[in-house]
């Protein structure tokens, strides 16, 4: 047999990775195979293709195995299991636990009670007493259901009550798994001020659950924090490292020992749809803390991580695309290592997640259990070229980062500069910037909107953060989308004509090209959209405009023909009508000069900041 493999590999004889690059730019026809490097908002440069060749720098990362340092492979040597967490936020306690139970019933295996939600629409658990906590954990088994609180301040009166709780029924407080999310650092970056008796309370909280509760985590580092106020992953992972620092810096001079703390340590982290630079951001959060932990002596010790699927690309409109980016957040979370998975129901930007959508949420992560096996998988993603060399470059790119924080003095001086606030708005600016021209792409909102849906109804609220007494500037935590659906809601309450009036003409090609794209950037805006069929003549489009009674005209032809029709259209809608706009589909540079003078108001093409120039059509209707 094994001479039969031989024989059978023989036939594909190895190729090199210059003969790869031959022959791309042969299909390039003679363009080097470097124009095709692309920068993602990490800021190093992603190669094309990789082959075996580029691992061999990487042995640091290939030649260690899953369980052992530094762990990029993984934290566990037999599985790649996780825990199906699910997050519970009614108001309600009787609800709370109700709710609780079900998703417990129903695949589940751990539950996290929320209580302080940042800008959401739900209060979220509040528990006063011991009566309170017995009525959220009733029927709840919680010496073999891992039980995390996201409570904010206050963690110490929690943690009493639910080790009264679990004293109360005879529970060993050794078999409570779970955690107490407290993070000074969290709350400072998003109140913009700290609690000076804050770090007290953590070391309360550290010192009780190393010594009561070994498998309890107390200490929380939400990285999901900078990466959902539009961070980068080399941002998240520079960021949540320096914060762990702080806290392994602060707490052993408070004298907690690094053993202590980095055993009772949870890092956080957001999941977005960038698929493969998400599995890299995992496997390089492991090496780097491993690398940390080593300067204090915690060889052994592993980065315990939970994953949020990503809030900054959850939309409103066409919310089931959220199922799908929640299914990719979620693989992506799986497949690189993370040791609990929450996916946020679908319409969770918008509304109280129902029955339904969390059934929704909750199954696609027991689909990835039991039906795609990749609990079962130890390091899926290993001896992938691509993967492997994401990891080593999101690692060097977020050390280095790291190592720029620390020469501020750490993040809390990094803070107080801005140092952070403004890298991580630098990046915000180039995504938003995407967003508007097109570059980057949330389906139904900025592409392919569905013209039957209205959302009018949803109330978005703008977090007012600029109180001067702040310490720091804190973080905003917002979704993508916002910009174009708050502008899509304003158009959808109006009462006026907010129609376009589409004047397909000339070559068939270009003109159905033009009246598509044109359809599709202006329903972006709630505009409606007058989509005519080709016209026989210029004559009975203007006509067909006229009547209409739209205040904005998008001729769609070629570039070539612009020059001989739009003049006279100019002329006879400006005669008929002087506050009708007139558009050009596309971006004809040669005639530009000579259509502007003709009366053409605008160009809409695929390079056109999509978000300005819906704006400004808002305003010419009569929308404020």
């Amino acid at each position: 047999m094994p001479e039969d493999k031989e024989n059978l590999f023989a036939e594909f004889p190895p190729v090199t990775k210059e003969a790869w690059k031959e022959q791309v730019e042969k299909d390039l026809k003679g363009r080097s195979v470097d124009t095709l490097q692309w920068k993602p908002y990490e800021g190093f440069s992603v190669e094309p293709f990789y082959t075996e060749h580029d691992l061999k720098k990487l042995a640091y990362l290939t030649d260690s195995a899953p369980g052992q340092f530094p762990y990029t492979r993984g934290t566990a040597a037999d599985s790649n299991d996780w825990n199906i967490n699910e997050y519970i936020s009614e108001g309600d306690i009787s609800a709370a636990n109700k709710a609780a139970l079900e998703s417990l019933r129903m695949g589940a295996q751990s539950i996290t009670f929320v209580s302080r939600i940042e800008d959401s629409t739900t209060s979220g658990v509040s528990v006063e007493n011991k009566a309170d906590m017995a009525a959220l954990l009733r029927d709840i088994q919680i010496d073999k259901v891992p039980v995390h609180f996201k409570f904010g301040s206050g963690a110490m009166t929690i943690l009493d009550l639910f080790t009264s709780e679990a004293l109360n029924r005879n529970i060993d407080l050794n078999k409570l798994r779970g955690s107490i999310d407290t993070d000074p650092i969290g709350d400072l970056l998003l109140s913009g001020s700290h609690n000076p008796c804050a770090f007290e309370e953590l070391k309360s909280v550290i010192s009780y659950v190393s010594e009561n509760m070994p498998a309890f985590k107390g200490l929380s580092v939400h990285g999901e924090i900078f990466g959902d106020s539009g961070a980068s992953a080399v941002q998240e992972l520079a960021f949540s490292l320096a914060s762990g620092v702080e806290y392994m810096d602060r707490l052993t001079s408070m004298d907690l020992t690094a053993e202590q703390i980095a055993g009772h340590m949870n890092f956080s982290f957001s999941i977005g749809s960038d698929y493969f630079m998400e599995i890299a951001k995992l496997r390089a959060a492991r090496l780097l803390w491993a690398t940390v932990l080593q300067q204090y002596g915690c060889n052994e010790k592993k980065m315990s991580i939970e994953t949020v699927s990503s809030g900054w690309n959850q939309t409103i409109y066409d919310p089931y695309t959220n199922m799908l980016r929640g299914t990719v957040a979620a693989m992506a979370a799986t497949i690189g290592g993370s040791n609990a998975v929450h996916v946020s129901p679908l319409d969770s930007a918008y509304d109280a997640p129902g029955e339904f959508t969390r059934r929704m949420a909750r199954n696609t992560q027991l689909i990835l259990k039991n039906e795609s096996y990749i609990d079962r998988v130890i390091d899926p993603s290993a001896g992938s070229y691509y993967i492997e060399n994401l990891t080593n470059s999101l690692a060097e790119a977020a050390w280095e980062l790291f190592l720029e924080v620390e020469k501020t003095g750490g993040i809390v001086e990094a803070l107080k500069s801005g140092f952070i606030q403004d890298k991580i708005e630098e990046t915000r600016k180039s995504k938003d910037s995407d967003l508007e021209t097109g570059r980057a792409t949330l389906l139904g909102v900025n592409r392919y909107p569905n013209l039957n849906e209205q959302a009018s109804k949803v109330q978005l609220t703008d977090t007012v953060r600029d109180n001067p007494e702040f310490e720091i500037r804190p973080l905003k935590p917002y979704r993508g989308a916002e910009a174009f659906e708050k502008l899509r809601m304003a158009t959808e309450n109006y009462n006026g004509n907010a129609s376009v009036f589409l004047l397909p003409l000339g070559n068939p090609a270009m003109r159905t090209a033009r009246t598509g794209f044109s359809a599709n950037f202006f329903s972006c805006g709630g505009f409606s959209v007058i989509d005519n069929g080709a016209f026989d003549s210029t004559e009975e489009g203007i006509d067909a405009a006229i009547k209409s009674g739209s205040k904005i005209v998008v001729i769609c032809s070629s570039d070539k023909e612009y020059p001989e029709i739009a003049p006279g259209i100019c002329e006879k809608l400006e005669a008929a009508d002087p506050d009708i706009h007139i558009i050009v589909a596309g971006n004809p540079k040669e005639h530009i000069d000579e259509l502007d003078k003709a009366g053409v108001d605008d160009f809409i093409h695929i390079r056109s900041n999509m978000l300005e120039i819906l704006k400004k059509y808002q305003v010419v209707v009569g929308i404020k």
